[in-house]
């Protein structure tokens, strides 16, 4: 951000000049885009092998089917945070919607909303617009590109591409296609967007794209991913170690997956630090890994922290969302300190790449969007339950209030070991600090 007092009044001749210098920067799609000496990282191993490879069992999933699941959701109106908190870090959940009857009971009892399954790639580019600009990976050199959303239309729609080409990124909020889509009751019901960051905030959004300077929540909750047949993502965990929800409905999709342990965590700091993730299949160096395939209806749950690669066997459509939520938060914490303090590079939500930066770290882009800011929000929210204080200046609705509140019954100091200031100074919280702290949250501690 930048001081009140700085004079912002630039010289046309350097802003002609910065304008010039950017679009000479940024990579645009064209059909010459892949020259023979641009081929880099290729593999050592072939993915082909590994899906249909005995070493990879089933065994962390939990499978939801048909009327097991139904029956299950009829016995408690409280299975979205039930099922969180149950399964927040030992379990990844798969819903089979199995015929087309279920499919519609179980996409009702999750009280979501989803298109109809002949919803296609022109559907998106009618909902998001023509000229949206999307972020796309070159699956074999592993490089960002740039493409308009016809471009993507009309190469994801032609049979004979000769590149694989994968979009990854697209957040949807806010546009024509949001009406189409909502997430699962149950991650609604824990995401601290909906849960903690203030909704006049959120409510104020208005630019669909995902501009940061613009952005006025983290506005990771609903993406669509379109991948062609042969798309391979590598290891990875999402960023912030925000959890996901993930809907196929089109196409298939393969999934390795690896628990978020100590060991396993280290073992991958080594493998991306090693430089020969073309060389070495990470799910056949930890000690269990596990594999499942994805079709056409299912959905698919992601704990915090668990290390997971993607293969598309054969086109995809995707919709899905990354969410942070208490059921998670040492496993999240522990992951953005691997972002802020080590070399290790945790791609951003569905990453088919580790786009390192200065020193290998993540760069700001392709991080969970004012990650401390919501730590605040999180902090303000527990000592107000914890000790009826709040410490908001302005109310749902953005109207101002005085200060920080008191519950009728709380005395003038709560336990010290409940203040900011002493969270703060803890392991595992020493990164909040004073930074990031938002302006109507009073830091008056």
């Amino acid at each position: 951000m930048a001081d009140s007092d700085v004079n912002t009044e630039k010289d046309p001749a350097e802003s002609t000049s910065l304008t010039s210098k950017r679009v000479k920067e940024r990579r645009h799609y064209t059909e010459d885009c892949l020259q023979d000496d641009e081929i880099e990282g290729r593999r050592m191993f072939t993915v082909e092998d590994k899906v249909t490879s005995p070493a990879f069992t089933c065994s962390f999933v939990k499978e939801m089917k048909g009327e097991v699941w139904v029956r299950t959701l009829a016995q408690s109106s409280q299975l979205g945070e039930k099922c969180v908190e149950r399964n927040s870090t030992t379990k990844l959940l798969l819903f089979f919607h199995i015929v087309a009857s279920f499919y519609h009971c179980c996409w009702v009892c999750l009280y979501c909303r989803l298109p109809s399954h002949n919803f296609t790639c022109n559907d998106v580019r009618q909902c998001v617009g023509s000229r949206r600009i999307l972020d796309v990976m070159d699956v074999t050199t592993q490089k960002d590109i740039e493409m308009t959303m016809k471009d993507w239309c009309r190469y994801f729609e032609n049979p004979n591409r000769d590149k694989l080409l994968n979009v990854i990124s697209l957040e949807f909020s806010h546009t024509k296609l949001e009406n189409y889509v909502e997430s699962p009751s149950l991650v609604r019901q824990v995401d601290w967007v909906d849960v903690v960051w203030p909704r006049h905030l959120k409510e104020s959004q208005t630019e669909g794209t995902n501009a940061i300077e613009d952005m006025k929540y983290p506005k990771v909750q609903k993406y669509c991913l379109m991948s062609v047949k042969g798309c391979y993502t590598d290891f990875h965990i999402d960023f912030g170690g925000t959890s996901v929800w993930y809907h196929l409905l089109r196409g298939q999709k393969v999934f390795w997956l690896i628990p978020p342990t100590k060991r396993n965590f280290q073992l991958y700091e080594q493998w991306v630090l090693s430089g020969k993730q073309g060389d070495v299949f990470f799910g056949e160096t930890v000690e269990k890994c596990d594999r499942v395939t994805l079709t056409e209806g299912d959905t698919f749950f992601i704990p915090t922290g668990w290390i997971h690669a993607v293969y598309t066997p054969e086109d995809a459509l995707v919709f899905g969302g990354n969410f942070l939520h208490s059921y998670g938060i040492e496993k999240q914490l522990q992951i953005c300190q691997i972002e802020d303090a080590t070399h290790v590079s945790v791609p951003r939500a569905f990453c088919d790449f580790f786009c390192r930066g200065e020193r290998g770290k993540v760069p700001v882009k392709f991080r969970y969007p004012f990650y401390r800011e919501m730590l605040w929000y999180v902090l303000q929210r527990y000592v107000q339950c914890l000790l009826g204080i709040n410490h908001l200046t302005c109310n749902e609705d953005g109207d101002p209030v005085d200060g920080p509140k008191r519950g009728a019954q709380q005395q003038a100091s709560g336990p010290a070991t409940f203040h900011p200031s002493y969270l703060c100074a803890q392991e595992g919280f020493y990164f909040i600090g004073c930074g990031g702290c938002p302006l109507n949250v009073s830091n008056s501690w």
